[in-house]
């Protein structure tokens, strides 16, 4: 990252015709020498100090010239936080700006650095800093987005942020973002559907919007005209991608499950994981990363700590209460199924192929768990509430005013998904319309 800070001096030759430092009370004078690694590492601060206009002190900002590259030097700093700098001059007189901190920027890379910029200098007659100093790198932009979103945001979406900020930093480099084209976004994207898919595509440039729409807030780019991410067309994703099952289908799933779980026991704790999604409505990690203190069997409720829509209760069925009671309580903060986070995905995809379905997710046992719901006659609040589309406010003392209207409804869906796994024929099933019949 580029600080930019110019400093008008005054240059001069020493005898031999090496560059010294600017004659300034500010700054120490210091004749130019060939910088090595082992030399920097021994450079210090010398504590020389200059007078104030106001009569106090302040310490002589110190600075060593590299004879290999002129006009580059290393800032030397009394904390031992050294910086890299390159000095040039304009109509105006000499200026000093900062190339990058000591560290970050080694010796080689700050020579290559002063080239460059001294080069451009003489070749275009510009300053070389200028356009820099007007916009924001985006590397820049990329760290204040990522201070303002890891506060509040969920680890999961921080997962996505951070691909979605290393897939820009390729796409843009180093760029100020008021250079940053329509063109340039919409290239991005089309490079993300063809690498990642649409999905991960429209995902990237949900994330690249509201990086500039943060620039533009803090005053990088012009209100007054469009972000380079508007009018972006996001990529055509079905709004339904769930599949709505019948008996049959759940019923080879129940059988697949039932072969998953005999033919590779250590896939077991994966497959209680799918029967707990299907029985419970939850979405992937609310189980696979569910903790033996959010259990609560005895009150019959899932106490999910952290969610999507934040804490939540998850009522609990027969179902779903018989097969957590089942396992071996472990301590609080113990895992349910330690083994399902891992091993879900492959298990997920040996079971659907057994059962015929290859496109079924394991996102879509909550989509037809609420289904079941609304298909038995109970209202869209009702249902929302035990899949928690909302954010409940709950209190010990009216827990179980709130848990109590759920069970009903949330005894017969389970039951109702439970007797199909098993292959009871017996009991109540609601029969779904298929999309598209």
């Amino acid at each position: 990252m580029v600080h930019l800070r110019y400093i008008p001096e005054a240059g001069i030759k020493d005898e031999e015709g090496a560059d010294r430092a600017p004659k300034s009370p500010r700054i120490g004078q210091r004749t130019a020498v060939e910088l090595t690694v082992e030399r920097i590492k021994a450079l210090r601060h010398s504590g020389r100090t200059y007078q104030l206009a106001n009569g106090k002190e302040a310490l002589a900002r110190e600075i060593v010239w590299d004879r290999a590259v002129p006009g580059l030097g290393l800032r030397l700093a009394p904390s031992g936080r050294h910086s890299w700098v390159v000095r040039y001059r304009l109509r105006q007189g000499w200026r000093i700006a900062t190339l990058g901190a000591y560290g970050r920027l080694t010796l080689k890379g700050a020579r290559d650095a002063a080239r460059v910029k001294t080069a451009e200098h003489i070749k275009t007659g510009v300053d070389p800093f200028a356009r820099a100093a007007r916009g924001l790198p985006w590397p820049e932009l990329a760290e204040r987005v990522w201070a303002e979103y890891r506060v509040t945001r969920k680890p999961a979406t921080l997962v996505s942020l951070r691909h979605a900020l290393a897939a820009a930093a390729k796409d843009f480099g180093s760029r100020p973002v008021d250079e940053i084209t329509h063109r340039d976004v919409v290239r991005a994207v089309a490079r993300w559907t063809r690498e990642k898919g649409p999905i991960a595509a429209n995902t990237y440039l949900a994330f690249v919007s509201k990086a500039f729409q943060i620039a533009r807030r803090q005053g990088f780019l012009d209100t007054e005209k469009p972000l380079p991410s508007d009018r972006v067309q996001r990529n055509p994703t079905a709004r339904k991608r769930e599949l709505n099952l019948s008996p049959g289908d759940i019923e080879r799933l129940g059988v697949a499950l039932a072969q998953e779980e005999a033919g590779r026991p250590e896939a077991a704790d994966a497959v209680r994981a799918v029967k707990l999604l299907a029985l419970t409505g939850c979405r992937r990690r609310e189980i696979t990363l569910l903790r033996w203190r959010e259990v609560d069997l005895e009150g019959g409720a899932i106490r999910l700590t952290d969610s999507k829509t934040g804490p939540r209760l998850v009522p609990l069925s027969t179902a779903p209460r018989a097969l957590l009671a089942s396992l071996d309580r472990g301590g609080p903060d113990d895992l349910v199924l330690p083994q399902a986070e891992p091993r879900i995905t492959y298990a997920w995809r040996r079971i659907r192929e057994r059962a015929g379905l290859p496109g079924l997710r394991l996102h879509d046992w909550r989509h037809h768990h609420i289904s079941v719901g609304l298909s038995a006659g109970f209202s869209l609040a009702l249902v929302g509430r035990i899949a928690g589309h909302t954010n409940p406010s709950t209190t010990a003392r009216y827990e179980h005013v709130q848990l109590d209207p759920l069970r009903g409804p949330a005894e017969r869906i389970s039951s109702s998904i439970a007797a199909m796994l098993e292959g009871e024929p017996k009991a109540e099933v609601v029969e779904l319309p298929r999309l598209g019949a």
